[in-house]
């Protein structure tokens, strides 16, 4: 499958890309229970932190929120750690593609545990203000309400008609998730299709803050 082969050989610029925003500052059912039934905790404005870091995140993703928008999971995922100055982080990378062979993609989850919740609004600050606009394409970085406790989107100046880089930053308490799709397709992908990955990646992102805080 070329889209298949073609994923894979972007998958280490989907890392790369993740460890510089972050370090910038920033599968299962498709059901979406969990994100539906917890309620939000209020926002916190000082202190540690409602979560701590995990070693593994492949597991507890609901990677069948995309299912609709990029298709299933084509393997496991691959988990990893890295130890930043703020706090750890983990990740779990996993190809999509769709029951055509001629879509899918692949789609990074980045969890950041800062040292507490002061760091973590300030480095979402400067996701948002700062890295998110320059990596945007033509600059335009939109906020996106009622995820987490803030939230920002851009598609990523590398996109092309067929190949589109999006990107969704997150915060709630002291976690920070980034996460970065690639849609990969043997025709152009439409604005419509954009739109859909990216409430897939907000209602994953949701269900992902209730799982890594139990």
């Amino acid at each position: 499958m070329r889209h298949l082969s073609s994923v894979r050989a972007r998958l280490a610029a989907v890392l790369v890309c993740g460890a510089l925003l972050t370090a910038c500052g920033s599968g299962s059912s498709g059901s979406g229970g969990d994100a539906a039934a917890a309620s939000s905790p209020a926002p916190e404005e000082s202190g540690p932190g409602a979560y701590t870091a995990k070693d593994e995140i492949c597991a507890l993703l609901d990677l069948g929120q995309l299912r609709d928008s990029m298709g299933q999971a084509s393997g496991a995922g691959k988990n990893s750690t890295a130890a930043l100055g703020g706090g750890p982080s983990t990740s779990c990378l996993t190809v999509l593609s769709n029951a055509d062979n001629r879509s899918g993609g692949s789609v990074n989850v980045k969890a950041v545990w800062w040292r507490d919740v002061a760091s973590a609004r300030d480095l979402y600050r400067m996701s948002r203000t700062d890295t998110a606009p320059r990596d945007a394409r033509d600059g335009k970085v939109d906020d996106v309400p009622k995820v987490g406790e803030q939230a920002h989107r851009w598609v990523g100046s590398g996109s092309a008609d067929k190949v589109v880089y999006l990107n969704l930053v997150t915060r709630r308490s002291n976690l920070e998730l980034v996460i970065t799709a690639i849609a990969d397709s043997a025709t152009p992908v439409t604005a419509e299709q954009q739109a859909k990955v990216f409430d897939g990646m907000a209602r994953l992102a949701e269900a992902t803050f209730t799982r890594l805080r139990s």
